[in-house]
Order: structure tokens, then sequence, then C-alpha cells
């Protein structure tokens, strides 16, 4: 009670979708769910230089779909309906479009990349990989270390979901003076990985801070995701 409709409510549920240029595979296409950050909406990744990621990944040897749902508005963090909207537009898509579901990977942008922790530690059996760019830490921005308050909560905190990515690897770029999605909680992160014996490969961009996208430079990630089952 006292809950605010989400600023996107209704039936209409718009969604990106980057469909490659040949025909899927017997086994169908593989998904790339591709969350959108903060302040952003199911057009995010249409500018030339985001789209690069997902046709990079969609134009292989098995072609790759990519979709960025609305997720109910601007910054939801993928919780409540924010969250069912991903799993509403990936049936959409498999409603019309022939996916093989062993080739699915989650992953995306700051928000986009927290969304990749969140529902791949939540539903670490959907998805064969999670590769993510200045990911969030937590439900929020600007985590000062030692500060009493956790963005958006303690139980938002990626670290709390981490064990659930036992079979899920995971691939992280970040910048090594990021103050938006704070750059010692994600190596905090990456040192629970350790700790647990788990894969995952985890990059810090000397000098760079939040606002930074690599451009046509994501082939070493798309490599990286290759077609995991």
């Amino acid at each position: 009670t006292g809950c605010l409709p989400p600023a996107y409510a209704g039936r209409l549920e718009p969604y990106g979708i980057y469909v490659p240029s040949t025909p899927p595979p017997p086994s169908g296409y593989g998904l790339f769910v591709n969350p959108h950050m903060a302040g952003g909406n199911q057009n995010s990744y249409a500018a030339a230089s985001a789209n690069k990621w997902q046709m990079e990944v969609g134009e292989r040897t098995i072609p790759f779909i990519s979709f960025t749902p609305n997720a109910r508005g601007s910054m939801y963090w993928y919780f409540g309906q924010a969250g069912a909207e991903v799993f509403e537009a990936w049936a959409d898509i498999a409603a019309h479009y022939k996916l093989d579901p062993s080739l699915t990977q989650v992953g995306g942008l700051s928000m986009g990349g927290y969304a990749g922790w969140k529902l791949g530690g939540q539903f670490p059996d959907l998805f064969a990989a999670a590769p993510m760019i200045v990911p969030c830490p937590s439900a929020g921005v600007v985590w000062v270390q030692g500060a009493p308050t956790v963005p958006g909560g303690v139980a938002s905190e990626n670290i709390l979901l981490a064990p659930s990515f036992r079979n899920v690897p995971q691939y992280i770029w970040t910048g090594s003076i990021d103050p938006v999605c704070s750059h010692w909680a994600q190596v905090d992160y990456a040192n629970q990985m350790d700790a647990m014996g788990y894969r995952y490969m985890f990059y810090s961009f000397i000098g760079q801070g939040h606002a930074w996208v690599l451009g046509n430079e994501f082939q070493p990630m798309v490599e990286w995701m290759g077609f995991r089952r």
C-alpha cells in the first residue's frame, strides 16, 4: 500500500531488439539479455557506439538476438515490475523468433550491469555467462567506502548473490576512478570471486571513471562471450 505505479505503467511494454541479418540455425538464435543503464530506456543501445556491442554479438557464426526492455521506466533497478518485464519481453521474442535456450547470456552497462548481477544471480540456471561494463555494486549510485548506508539498501548488494555464480562465468570491465558505480566495491566483489574459486575476468581501466564507452572495442568481450552453453 502507498506505492506509486511505475513511470511507464499499463499493458504496453516497449523493448528494443537487434535481429541479426542471417536466419537462425536449426537450433535457433542465441539470446543476449542486455538491460539498459540508469536514466535510459529501451532505446539506450540504439546509438552506433553502444549498438556495436549488440551487432558484434549478433553477427557471428551462431547469430544472437539482443534485446533491451524498457523495464517500466528509467531507474527501477530491475526489481518488482521492472524485473518482471525483462521476462515478459523475453517471452514475446520467443513467440516470434526461434531461440536456443542453452545459448543465453545477460549483461549490460552501469545499472544494466547491475541487472546482469541481479538476474544472473537470481536465475543462474537460465544464463551461460554474464558480461558487464561498469556495473553498479548495489541498487544505487555513489557508494562511499565506509559510509553507514548502502545506496539501494544492504539487501541490494550484488555481493550477496555472488555464491549463485558457480556455473555462470563473468567478464567485468570497470574504471579505476569510477565514483558512480563505486570501483572499490567492484574490487571487493572480485575478491569474493577469488575466495570462492569461481570463474571470472575483471579488468580495471586505469584513470577511467564511469562515463566512458569503448566504442568499437567490444570485440575482446564478444570473443570471451563466445558460444557458451
